[in-house]
């Protein structure tokens, strides 16, 4: 019980620490994009001055990466530096780092996900993304889990247990990290 309750508490600190983020994983000049609405105050406001009513109209596809998923893709990218992540539907099905300026894939990472996710989770199988908080990306699981990855190389750090999917706790991934 005891190992279990260190996991668990392990668990919700570590996803404590990725939903608050520390100042420190945000960019001096607030430029970076760490968690789901920018920052800990959830501005949706990026301080950049490139685009503006002048030039907004000229306009044009960089690129595009298709994230292998034909099902609610609810994520919510985060850029951190040069580099830009996002997750997939399906528990995520993948979790991706990409070159912001290129779309180039850096890694990819693909968590074994249980086939019967689908019958316990609600709302479809999406999730809203991961994470950040000095130099790693949390990654809440369909499947009840919480995964923290190294944010460089996408090497699994640890995964620890949060909920039984089965007893319908999860929804969509949401409880885990928003």
């Amino acid at each position: 019980m005891i190992v279990g309750m260190k996991t668990l508490t392990t668990a919700l600190l570590a996803a404590g620490a990725a939903a608050l983020v520390p100042a420190a994983a945000v960019s001096a000049d607030n430029t970076d994009w760490p968690v789901y609405g920018q920052n800990v105050s959830n501005t949706r406001f990026s301080p950049l001055k490139q685009i503006n009513a002048n030039n907004v109209g000229k306009l044009k596809l960089a690129y595009s990466f298709s994230l292998a998923s034909l099902r609610s893709n609810e994520s919510t990218p985060l850029v951190i530096g040069d580099t830009m992540y996002v997750t997939s539907s399906w528990g995520p099905k993948f979790v991706f780092a990409l070159n912001a300026a290129t779309g180039d894939k850096k890694w990819v990472y693909e968590p074994e996900i249980p086939d019967d996710v689908m019958q316990y989770g609600c709302c479809d199988v999406q999730n809203r993304g991961a994470a950040y908080a000095d130099g790693k990306l949390f990654i809440g699981r369909l499947d009840g889990k919480l995964t923290a990855l190294d944010a460089t190389t996408g090497k699994e750090l640890w995964t620890a247990d949060v909920v039984d999917y089965k007893q319908g706790s999860v929804a969509g991934a949401r409880g885990l990290l928003g």
